[in-house]
This record gives structure tokens, sequence and C-alpha cells, in this order.
């Protein structure tokens, strides 16, 4: 297998532009299609459910169910949705959002811990090897948990229940048999690095941790199907055994974060899920995808979390006028959004998303802010 060094990436202190080189780099690498450029145009393309509001009026509500798709296996894209009911009154579940910086770190992809007092981070360290590490909410020195051990292009991040063991996609590190075709690591928060073999060949991308209906940890994760490249959305079993394919294929292109509902949902931002190549939402049930949000503009990876009450879905974005960060609160209910942009607007490079387990407490992170990254903790 190629280390990073062979894969283009600069094993030098990540500052300015080296560091934004390289953190582009590995996206074009590992996201087929990617332009990856330096400056990204925001998207021109409007639509109703991802149109900014404040106070006032809600938007229309959501539109109806999509048909009926095959359960199982490749799920069918459901049918259209009915038309949006009127618009409710000001206010609302997604209000009272702060941002705030916590630390300086290359990251790919953030995660609280699931009490919310500290986050966990996949990206590279300041010698420009892959890296996971740690911070304190309030900020402070990033400790680093592991470096390489495997780990080239750690793109998505989780941490189960018990707050012991995160588990990192890389899309990019080799498989058992030394193919760059991705796999999924179990990195112990003591430092203890184990390759799992549920993720192999599907370069794996978004990732979150889970129950099941048993009190099971589980692992849903993005990628592609080895067999023939196909986009898939997968949930595997932490017991063993060959991971589910919750949804292949379209309406799917290059599906990046994933979260899940307590009622079993699944939702998906896929960053290039729109007709027009822009970015979409999705909801997977029963093996049926339908859209929750179409016309983004959003970085690689791009994350999304529900709120602990599972009313709102943040969604890590850019603005489209500007180009620069913001997030997307998008209340399920009525499909209307609030975009959030103090103090992430400066940057332009958003990145990963996640929600502290038992807190509404979520990471975000900029990849390439202030020329070295940095975090920042969204409360609500």
């Amino acid at each position: 297998m190629k280390d990073a060094k062979e894969r283009g990436s600069i094993r030098t202190p990540l500052l300015d532009a080296r560091a934004r080189a390289l953190t582009l780099a590995v996206l074009a690498a590992v996201q087929p299609g990617c332009s990856c450029s330096e400056e990204t145009t925001p998207n021109s393309t409007t639509t109703t459910t991802t149109t900014t509001t404040s106070s006032g009026g809600g938007m229309g509500g959501a539109g109806g169910t999509g048909g009926a798709g095959n359960v199982g296996g490749a799920g069918n894209v459901g049918g259209a949705g009915g038309t949006g009911g009127a618009g409710g009154s000001g206010g609302g579940a997604s209000g009272d959002f702060q941002i705030a910086p916590a630390a300086s770190v290359r990251a790919f992809d953030v995660t609280p811990s699931p009490s919310g007092d500290r986050l966990y981070v996949a990206g590279f360290g300041v010698d420009g090897s892959a890296a996971v590490s740690t911070v304190t909410l309030s900020g402070g020195d990033v400790d680093t948990i592991v470096t390489g051990s495997g780990l080239v292009a750690p793109f998505g991040i989780t941490i189960d229940d018990t707050g012991l063991n995160l588990y990192v996609a890389d899309p990019a590190a080799g498989d058992a048999g030394g193919l760059d075709a991705g796999r999924i690591f179990r990195v112990s928060t003591s430092g203890t690095v184990t390759p799992l073999s549920l993720g192999e060949g599907t370069r794996p991308r978004g990732i979150a941790y889970h129950e099941g209906t048993g009190g099971e940890g589980r692992l849903l994760f993005t990628g592609v199907d080895p067999a023939d490249g196909r986009p898939t959305v997968y949930d595997a079993s932490l017991a063993g055994g060959s991971p589910a394919v919750l949804h292949v294929g379209q309406p799917l292109v290059d599906p990046s974060g994933v979260t899940i509902a307590d009622d079993g949902k699944v939702y998906v931002c896929d960053t290039r899920g729109a007709g027009d190549q822009s970015a979409a939402v999705f909801v997977i049930e029963q093996g049926v995808a339908n859209v929750v949000a179409t016309g983004l503009s959003v970085g690689m990876p791009c994350g999304v979390a529900l709120s602990r009450n599972g009313e709102v879905l943040l969604v890590s974005a850019r603005d489209r006028l500007t180009g620069t960060d913001a997030v997307q609160v998008i209340t399920l209910a009525d499909g209307s959004t609030t975009t959030l942009t103090d103090p992430i607007g400066a940057y332009r490079e958003p990145a990963g998303l996640h929600r502290a387990r038992n807190a509404d407490v979520f990471g975000f992170a900029d990849s390439t802010a202030e020329g070295s990254g940095r975090l920042f903790v969204i409360s609500h």
C-alpha cells in the first residue's frame, strides 16, 4: 500500500498554502469527478427547501411521502412528494443555535464525546501524517491519540456510547490484500488501532455509530459497492457478519455524511445528489430514498446531524451566495431552513459535523480555516 508521501501528501508542517494544497489533493483522490479547486463557485440554483428564513412565518410543509420502493437490498427511488402545506408561525425548533470556536487542528471530521465535553478529530497531525486527536470543548492543547497505523485519509469519525471506542472511515486506506480500497478502523481513546473487515473495499466516508433494536452496536456508513462502484449506504453490526445494504444507486451519486433518527430513518448528505450536480440531503426509509433538501452547496465531507429531539437536521454547507461556511438548520416538520454563519462565515472549507449522543452539542470542522484548520462547537 502506498504511503501518504507517495499519494502526494506532504510530510511537513501543514501551513497556509501547503496545508490547503494537501487537503485538496486528498479530496480529489477520494471524490471521483471532484474539481476540488482552490475556490468554489457558489451554486446558483435555488430551491424552496433551502431558502434562508429568519423570524416571520415558516415555509410550506414538507411534501408527501414518495411511492414505495423495494425493501432491503437495493432500494428503489421514491415517487414524487405531495404539495407542501401552509406556512407556519415564526420561531420554531431551528432557533437558538450558537457557534463558538474551539481549537485549531487539521480536521476532516469531528465528533463530540457522548456527554459533549470533548471533541474527537479525524484528520492530519502537524507533520502531515494521518491522525486521530482530541481536545476539550473549551479548547486548549490538541492531544494526538494516534498517527499513521494504516490511516491514510481519515474522512469520517464516530464514537460509541461508552465513549471508549472511536470508529474511523478511511476511503484511501488499504484492505487486507494491500489494495487502496478503503477500510474502517476501531481506535480506542487510549490509542489502540484495530482494522475492521466490515468496510473493506467500500471506500467508506461518512460514518455514524448507533444501537440496533437488540442493543448491539452498529455502524452506518456511506461508500460504494465493491462489485460495481455504485454509491451505497450500509448498516453493519459490530458483532460480525456482512453489512446490510440500506440503499444502492440512484438517486445517490456521492453520499457523504450520515445519521440516523430514533425511528430508524437514515439521513444522508450527497455532495452531488441534485440533478445539477449540487448537493442534496436524502432520507432513507425501508429501502426508499426521498429528497429532504436540494440545491445545496457543501464541502467535503458534508456532515449531517439531528438535534436530540429529532426535530431539526443540521447540515455542514456553504452559503450559496458567498461560498463561505454555513450550517443549514432544517426543520423537518415543514422544511423551513435557517442559515448559521457567525463566526464560521469567514472560512471556505466546511467539513464534518456530528452531535453528542446525550446532549445538543455539535462539533463542526473547517479543514483549512486560518491556514491550519479549525474546530467549532455548536450548542442549542
